[in-house]
Formats: C-alpha cells, sequence, structure tokens
C-alpha cells in the first residue's frame, strides 16, 4: 500500500483538485474562505459543526442557528427514543 506524504489541508487540496477541478480553480480565485470549505462544496467533506455542550440553553441556540425546523424535529424524535 502506498503511504501519502501529504498531511491535513494538504490532503484535501489535492481530493479536490483531481476530483472536482471546477472547485480547484475557484479555490486557487480565493472564492473560499478555507480549504475546509472547498472540500465542502465539492463534496469531498461533510459539513461539521462544534456546538457547546453546556449550558444546554446555548447548546439548544447553537442549533437553532444551523438547523432547520425539519432537522430540530427529527433531532428531537431521536432524543426522545
Amino acid at each position: 500500500m502506498r503511504r501519502s506524504k501529504l498531511r491535513g489541508a494538504a490532503v484535501l487540496v489535492d481530493r479536490i483538485k483531481r476530483r472536482h477541478p471546477d472547485v480547484y480553480a475557484r479555490y486557487l480565485r480565493g472564492e473560499f474562505s478555507s480549504v475546509y470549505a472547498a472540500a465542502v462544496e465539492a463534496g469531498v467533506m461533510r459539513p461539521q459543526l462544534t456546538v457547546p455542550r453546556r449550558p444546554v440553553g446555548r447548546l439548544a441556540d447553537a442549533l437553532k442557528r444551523h438547523l432547520d425546523d425539519g432537522e430540530i424535529a427529527e433531532l428531537a424524535d431521536h432524543l426522545t427514543e
């Protein structure tokens, strides 16, 4: 098995370049705020969310900012199972 010498952001840039040259061109033009944003746009990564664990009110506020009503309902269903 071949081991890549690329690490971190370099791995993402390499994947974007190979699999999504159109997104890579936009990345080079500075259309994305980060490699991560370009990777999400290209479908190389799924969007991630970091939220505070406590107090619970801050957790709820963060989730409300990032999830739509349907996703919140689905989350509530999972939490009450």
